[in-house]
């Protein structure tokens, strides 16, 4: 008889009791039974709380956490001190599984004998329109070539998030000799900073080709204003000073430095085209100042830069 190792799915919810029964009822479904479903209701101010107390009694796999809000990483870290699974992987509150997701990765993380697996995903929009993420390249692969690739790169190997990964949690706590919790302090990539340290302590990584993950893309509240953006990119420094930590190795380095200048620049450039820069110093710095690597970067990178270099000289003579 083949028993199933024990699953452990982490779920923080914050205010989405529009989408969490129908979120919940995808796992539920699942035809990989043995898992146990953390969900860390993270000071929720709607009614999450009283639907995720009326979940838990309709399945005793389900366990349900209420804490102060202090952000998702915060409540992904209150999961894993209550996950005993053998295997552990997560979902957002607001998205949705096909049906065969967790045995299908859980076949195919143990038939190809890796640490972790990623999986393919639909992203779908209010409109219900489509589309694969086509993740590339699909394969085994080494530990140190998908950290390089991630470190600089949303999308590569299927980027930093942690929701389109299976992971051999026991495998990894013993690599690592402890349970590697997510940066409390970081709102900017902090999931990239998880992934990429558990990959440290993994050797091979699989990229599959299966769709297991509906992503839906919804309106959200986070203000595009001039004083979060500013903050942001603040943010993305502090994240990326926080990755050479745990990440010490000089070709980690680089990337490292690579990333942090390319988050910067796009981010100024999503500005620039949104007519955002307003009278600010600060993006001019950041241009002018700094000394971006570009021979390193694409002809794409290189072309946004150049233009934002003109404008911003341009604007500063005319002052």
């Amino acid at each position: 008889m083949n028993i199933e190792e024990k699953l452990s799915i982490i779920m923080p919810a914050y205010n989405c009791d529009k989408y969490l029964e129908k979120c919940v009822n995808s796992v539920l479904d699942q035809d990989y039974i043995n898992f146990e479903l953390i969900i860390i209701n993270d000071g929720s101010t709607d009614t999450t709380a009283d639907i995720c107390e009326n979940l838990k009694q309709k399945d005793s796999r389900i366990k349900v956490i209420h804490s102060e809000n202090k952000g998702p990483s915060a409540a992904r870290n209150i999961g894993l001190k209550y996950a005993k699974g053998k295997f552990l992987t997560f979902i957002d509150s607001d998205d949705e599984l096909n049906r065969s997701a967790y045995s299908r990765m859980i076949k195919e993380i143990k038939k190809q004998n890796v640490d972790i697996l990623v999986g393919q995903w639909n992203i779908i929009d209010e409109n219900r329109k489509s589309k694969k993420s086509n993740i590339t390249p699909v394969g085994k692969f080494d530990n140190q070539e998908v950290i390089k690739s991630i470190i600089n790169d949303d999308l590569k190997f299927g980027g930093g998030f942690p929701w389109n990964k299976m992971i051999d949690w026991e495998k990894v706590k013993k690599n690592a000799g402890r349970t590697i919790y997510f940066n409390e302090e970081l709102f900017i990539y902090e999931d990239k900073c998880w992934i990429l340290e558990i990959l440290k302590y993994c050797k091979k990584v699989f990229v599959s080709n299966i769709y297991n993950y509906n992503y839906y893309i919804r309106k959200n509240s986070l203000s595009h204003s001039y004083e979060n953006n500013q903050k942001r990119i603040q943010m993305i420094e502090k994240s990326y000073y926080y990755m050479k930590k745990f990440l010490k190795e000089p070709q980690y380095i680089i990337e490292i430095e690579k990333g942090l200048e390319m988050n910067q620049l796009n981010l100024i450039w999503y500005r620039f085209k949104g007519k955002l820069i307003h009278n600010d110093k600060c993006w001019e710095r950041y241009i002018l100042q700094k000394k971006y690597s570009v021979k390193e970067y694409s002809q794409v990178m290189k072309i946004k830069f150049y233009i934002l270099k003109i404008y911003f000289k341009i604007k500063k003579r005319s002052v």
